[in-house]
């Protein structure tokens, strides 16, 4: 069965993961499966980040984010990990899509990035992400 894993990370202890964790549960996501890091995003070597990656994500989940930048500041990294979701058949979904139009993720990752990039997910599937992906 496909799973929707959500991912927050902010750089420092101090700062809190309210509001993202609050987008991905508006997505669908269940509290349970949110993996949060408290740690800088120029590396990915994030515990939390790294066992999303290679235990819990398997091919056909669903990764949703807030935005790029909570995967890396780094555009190179950001490219690197949406060329490996790809090869993985991960999908990945931005629920705030105001980072980057479609279009411009493509030229900056140069990854064939194939998530679809929403406004607002509960504009489009107002029951929430997972009963979208198992219609």
């Amino acid at each position: 069965m496909r799973k929707i894993y959500g991912y927050a990370r902010v750089s420092t202890k101090e700062q809190h993961l309210d509001r993202q964790i609050t987008a991905l549960l508006d997505c669908g996501v269940e509290e349970r499966d949110i993996v949060t890091d408290k740690a800088s995003g120029a590396s990915l070597e994030r515990p939390g980040y790294q066992a999303l990656k290679h235990t819990m994500l398997r091919e056909g989940d669903t990764l949703v984010f807030k935005s790029l930048d909570r995967l890396s500041r780094n555009k190179e990294h950001i490219s690197q990990e949406l060329r490996y979701f790809k090869e993985h058949q991960v999908p990945q979904f931005l629920p705030t899509a105001f980072f980057l139009p479609l279009c411009d993720i493509d030229n900056l990752t140069k990854s064939g990035f194939t998530g679809i990039v929403y406004g607002k997910v509960h504009d489009y599937f107002p029951h929430g992400l997972q009963q979208a992906l198992v219609a």
